[in-house]
């Protein structure tokens, strides 16, 4: 009887494999990575990993050192880290009256801008919407309290879907030269209607704004694409993902042909992630497909690769990568990390 009510705990909390570490017997929200992406100088990544306590709503962080889990902020309506070199965590307050950023101590968190609708971070930047109006975007220059607009409605604009911040990554140069950094971006993912369609479809733009043109937007063409989803790159060298509302299929933006490359099959979500191995940058992409199946790619591999998760009971909830590590959230409510 022992040995069956065991079983019956491990499957009612959603068992995970060998592979995968359970961080934390408290049942989480949201999972949020701050990754400092090195710089050539300081070539070490440091990951680390907060998260937000359903019960309370707080946001504790994890040491790796000691597995321990410590408070360090009070319940806000969305926390974002924003990566890079210099990476941060910033928060919203639940009433979205102000936007605040971690110290990196204790509880110690200080008010850089007023209201907000939302917060997006990636790229090395932290964005905030107009509460009144989601086209009217702002970026954070660094400096408490002051923030650059820097988009607003274009002249066929429809409705705003999501934000994605990306960049902040690196290429590799030519041997023995070394790498370069890209800069960061901003995308929205925007229902519009279609006149040649007769219906709503997902349309893609990309930030390119200007001293001429400071609220610039340039659509990315699809053809007969029709985007329900968009997925930044993170640190995956400013890359930008789009999801086929049709086929579920992912798609890749290539700047450099100027056309959209299916780079996944249906998937339920989708997570780039990029890190740096002496002189090697890899390039990660992670697909989580609705049955649970969990896939990578490496570039410097060139194939997909499954990553077990015969043991979870229920699909995972959500994935989240940086630095080269893997995280998920199961659909009980707790964080696991991947061990290869």
């Amino acid at each position: 009887m022992l040995t069956l009510s065991l079983l019956g705990i491990l499957l009612l909390f959603g068992s995970a494999s060998a592979d995968w570490e359970k961080l934390w017997d408290e049942k989480v929200d949201a999972v949020v990575l701050n990754s400092r992406i090195s710089s050539l100088e300081d070539p070490e990544y440091t990951v680390r990993v907060f998260a937000v306590q359903s019960e309370t709503g707080d946001i504790y962080r994890y040491a790796d050192n000691t597995g321990e889990w410590t408070k360090v902020g009070n319940p806000g309506k969305k926390f974002v880290a924003v990566g890079g070199v210099d990476s941060h965590v910033y928060g919203l307050d639940p009433a979205g009256m102000g936007v605040y950023e971690y110290s990196g101590t204790g509880t110690d968190w200080t008010q850089v801008g007023g209201p907000a609708g939302d917060i997006y971070g990636g790229g090395g930047k932290l964005y905030a919407t107009n509460p009144e109006d989601d086209w009217e975007i702002y970026r954070y220059t660094g400096t408490p309290w002051e923030w650059t607009q820097i988009g607003d409605a274009p002249e066929r604009g429809g409705g705003v879907v999501d934000y994605v911040a990306a960049g902040s990554g690196y290429i590799m140069g030519p041997v023995g030269v070394g790498v370069e950094t890209f800069y960061p971006a901003l995308y929205l993912l925007e229902d519009r209607m279609s006149r040649s369609r007769g219906h709503t479809v997902g349309v893609v733009l990309k930030y390119t704004g200007t001293s001429l043109n400071p609220m610039g937007w340039e659509e990315l063409p699809a053809g007969d694409l029709d985007w329900s989803a968009v997925f930044g790159g993170g640190f995956n060298t400013g890359a930008i993902f789009a999801q086929d509302y049709h086929t579920q299929e992912i798609y890749q933006w290539s700047a450099d042909d100027e056309v959209w490359e299916k780079v996944s099959g249906p998937a339920k979500l989708l997570v780039a992630d990029q890190y740096k191995e002496g002189s090697r940058v890899h390039n990660l992409l992670y697909r989580l497909e609705e049955d649970g199946e969990l896939w990578t790619l490496d570039d410097t591999v060139g194939s997909w690769t499954k990553i077990d998760t015969s043991g979870w009971r229920n699909p995972l909830k959500g994935i989240y990568a940086a630095g080269g590590e893997l995280y998920a959230l199961s659909e009980a409510g707790y964080v696991f990390r991947y061990v290869p």
